[in-house]
């Protein structure tokens, strides 16, 4: 009696087990084996870069179930998941960077929320010298559920390319013009505060010897932050009826400070309270200070923003403007998964608060 099983039929059904389980994950050329199509075709339809006709999408689709093809995010978007990468575009050349705890920090701890959430970082190091193709590639490459982004210039290139996308987005700084959802820190506040603590010191105001020079080192002219903080600090002075000098330092970095304050030092040698615009900066006037024999706080007083690790790196300390990176870290990865989730509105803004941290370099009684 025949009993139908034939060494072709045999050959064929072991031929279909090894296409739908293997001991190693799915490749592309099972895929195209299954489908019985070339593998550069599968590879055209899973990056979406090519031209695929609609009958060799159905059988790659097809066999994109039958072999449990899923070894990276464009084969889940593919099989109708998501990627679970979220992006943050860090828009920073890497030696900036690398002089930026606040940076390092705010990565961190966004890290540590996504990943609580089943999502892992990406970090995408963004530099002019590049142009935004690349970028505009990665983001409409399905590798990406949502994005972050940092370091944001005035008129950034980048932002445009995020909106471009449409992928769920939120910004750390900016401004509300760029028509996206952001957290930051109220830097117009913090900046006040900590002039207010130069001119007046501890005491109410009026108290303590007067200052009769006050001067800011600014950070970089097209980034918001750098902005508000001189805002903050050219409201104060006026208050105080003094003339604001400054020094432009065009980056973050201690290098760019020490240059700046030589050439305030130079333009106004009897300057008496500094107002640096983060604590790389503000550091670097102080060695250039004491470079030049002028006494901290004796002669001149000096204050940053930031309270990052540059603040504690002298021993007399740096008086500062705290914000947590921490919190901007968690509050900037937790606004850009309730917009994946639609909880959020795609312009919504949280202003997080800053605090003065007073230390020797202000302070006259005692050294911390």
């Amino acid at each position: 009696m025949h009993s139908g099983v034939t060494p072709d039929s045999m050959a064929a059904a072991s031929a279909g087990a090894s296409a739908t389980k293997t001991s190693s994950p799915a490749t592309m050329a099972d895929v195209a084996r299954v489908a019985g199509v070339s593998r550069g075709t599968v590879s055209r339809y899973v990056r979406q870069t090519g031209y695929v006709s609609a009958e060799a999408r159905a059988l790659i689709d097809d066999a994109i179930g039958q072999v449990g093809y899923v070894p990276n995010a464009a084969a889940r978007s593919l099989a109708g998941l998501p990627s679970r990468n979220i992006a943050l575009i860090v828009h920073e050349d890497a030696s900036t960077f690398s002089q930026d705890p606040n940076l390092m920090a705010i990565m961190v701890d966004a890290n540590r929320v996504l990943v609580e959430q089943d999502h892992q970082l990406m970090v995408l190091m963004y530099s002019p010298a590049q142009g935004v193709e690349r970028l505009k590639e990665t983001l409409n490459s399905r590798f990406i559920d949502a994005v972050m982004v940092a370091s944001i210039r005035i008129d950034d290139p980048v932002v445009e390319v995020v909106r471009a996308s449409g992928l769920p987005a939120a910004l750390l700084g900016g401004s509300p013009e760029m028509g996206l959802a952001r957290v930051d820190v109220d830097n117009v506040s913090g900046a006040r505060e900590v002039v207010e603590h130069l001119i007046y010191g501890e005491g109410a105001r009026g108290a303590g010897t007067p200052v009769r020079e006050l001067a800011m080192i600014t950070g970089p002219e097209d980034v918001q932050a750098s902005l508000d903080r001189r805002a903050g600090f050219e409201s104060t002075a006026e208050a105080a009826d003094l003339t604001p000098r400054f020094a432009h330092a065009g980056a973050w970095t201690y290098e760019a400070g020490a240059c700046a304050m030589r050439q305030l030092l130079e333009a106004h040698p009897n300057v008496d309270a500094i107002f640096a615009a983060n604590d790389a900066l503000g550091v670097a006037a102080l060695d250039v200070l004491a470079e030049a024999g002028r006494s901290v706080p004796a002669q001149v007083r000096v204050a940053g923003f930031d309270d990052s690790q540059w603040a504690i790196k002298r021993e007399l300390g740096l008086t500062t403007v705290r914000q947590s990176s921490s919190m901007l870290g968690q509050a900037l990865a937790e606004l850009v998964l309730r917009r994946l989730a639609g909880d959020a509105s795609p312009t919504e803004s949280i202003m997080l608060p800053t605090s003065l941290v007073v230390r020797g370099s202000t302070r006259r009684m005692e050294r911390v």
